[in-house]
């Protein structure tokens, strides 16, 4: 069994200071990339205001799907909060029996280190467990019994119903007998939870039908916004080039379109409909272009795909695979982008994605699939249009629509941005979160 690596905390504790464990494995960890997701950003609130932080992860990274090479000597000295890694398998697809063998070996093998943590150190004042992974819920408890403290449940993904989209359909009548023991672990979950945090406020509504009378807390992915603002948005945002330009005979292209999506690249997300759209485009002597920044298990065969279907009058292809970019890499690329792109496919049940804040930072109309909750705030904001998923028509007819006039491209954008600062801004946002962790 590999080693587990500590990271001590270089935090200073108040007088007041709670010893407070984050028990997610799927976030990125700092050294893994410069993008501070949720977990990172939370453990930073909370050890910036004065507590003592851990956060026990796993050495399998759910992003890169390889293994964390860490040296507790040379990284991460600078952290405010510790980091503990736990030895897990690996996984190749997000929607997998080997994933969940993962899980059960993260929460096993997790509760195991963590009581010997507790013996030695004393047991948390509070634990904030994420879901998925199932399982690691009842780990928590465990440790509560023992020695005390309050476990806040953070709802990231509907699980397992997710599983259950992920069965063909013919199968689906089925799939609630066969997942019935995963079904009763997020019950279970949602009900011993002492508080419950969520993404999306479809996440609060499927717990309080298990648990209505427990205290909840709605808390986007958001965004580093600050740091966009210390950057210079609103001047960089003026040197993106126009869309359109209106002329004598209407409005027309001053350049290509350029959509771009950031993200995995999974089955469950439904690249395909936009490279035919892209393709359909260029076909009809629209320029177009698609850019995509991240990896995942589809990425060869929706290269093989970009080839195949590239209209023979390009010179070069209009689909550009970007790889896995640093913070510095994803912002240039937004700003010379005209669309975020959220392509979800029909039986998604994700409800608000980390992509939609940063889309909505860099004052991109946003072009979703993704119906509920999502396609409610875009609807609501005017921040972008929905699309028909798996219907590159559809995603067409969407882009042609903001296209009739550039004014209505810039009022989108601008209202995206907006969005942004009202509901994704983590300055704030997570001071509210870790307040609700504290119980404050």
């Amino acid at each position: 069994m590999r080693n587990i690596v500590k990271h001590e905390s270089n935090a200073k504790k108040g007088p007041k200071s709670v010893k407070i464990w984050i028990i997610n494995p799927f976030d990125e960890l700092p050294g893994d990339t410069d993008i501070r997701h949720r977990y990172w950003a939370l453990a930073d609130t909370l050890a910036n205001l004065g507590h003592d932080v851990t956060w026990w992860s796993s050495d399998f990274s759910h992003r890169s799907k390889t293994y964390r090479v860490r040296k507790p000597e040379t990284q991460d000295q600078k952290l405010p909060f510790s980091i503990r890694l736990i030895p897990t398998s690996p996984y190749t697809r997000n929607v997998s029996l080997a994933r969940l063998r993962n899980h059960r070996q993260f929460a096993q093998r997790f509760l195991h280190e963590a009581l010997r943590s507790a013996e030695r150190e004393g047991g948390p004042n509070r634990m904030v467990v994420s879901l998925p992974p199932l399982g690691t819920a009842q780990a928590c408890f465990n440790i509560r019994a023992k020695y005390g403290g309050e476990v806040i449940l953070d709802i990231m993904d509907a699980w397992p119903e997710t599983f259950h989209r992920a069965f063909p359909t013919v199968l689906r009548p089925f799939t609630k007998l066969l997942l019935s023991p995963l079904y009763g672990s997020a019950r279970n979950a949602y009900q011993n939870a002492d508080r419950i945090s969520a993404v999306a406020q479809t996440y609060i509504d499927l717990a309080k039908g298990y648990a209505p009378t427990r205290p909840t807390h709605l808390c986007y992915h958001g965004i580093d916004l600050d740091d966009e603002k210390e950057s210079g948005l609103q001047a960089r945002l003026s040197t993106r080039l126009p869309l359109s330009k209106t002329g004598p005979e209407g409005p027309t292209l001053s350049t290509p379109i350029r959509l771009t999506y950031i993200g995995a690249l999974e089955r469950s997300y439904d690249l395909e409909a936009a490279i035919r759209a892209v393709h359909a485009l260029n076909t009809d002597s629209i320029p177009a272009e698609l850019h995509i920044a991240g990896a995942g298990s589809n990425e060869a065969h929706l290269k093989a795909l970009s080839k195949e279907q590239s209209p023979s009058s390009l010179l070069n292809s209009c689909i550009h695979f970007h790889g896995l970019l640093t913070s510095a890499g994803l912002r240039s690329l937004l700003l010379k982008s005209h669309f975020g792109l959220i392509p979800m496919t029909k039986d998604s049940g994700v409800a608000i994605p980390y992509k939609l804040a940063d889309y909505c930072a860099a004052g991109l109309p946003v072009l979703s699939s993704l119906d509920g909750e999502c396609r409610q705030l875009l609807d609501t904001k005017k921040a972008g249009l929905y699309y028909e998923p798996g219907q590159p028509e559809s995603l067409i007819s969407a882009i042609k629509d903001l296209l009739q006039n550039n004014d209505d491209h810039e009022a989108y954008g601008q209202n995206a941005l907006a969005l942004a600062e009202e509901l994704f801004d983590r300055e704030k946002t997570y001071s509210s979160l870790a307040n609700f962790v504290i119980g404050s």
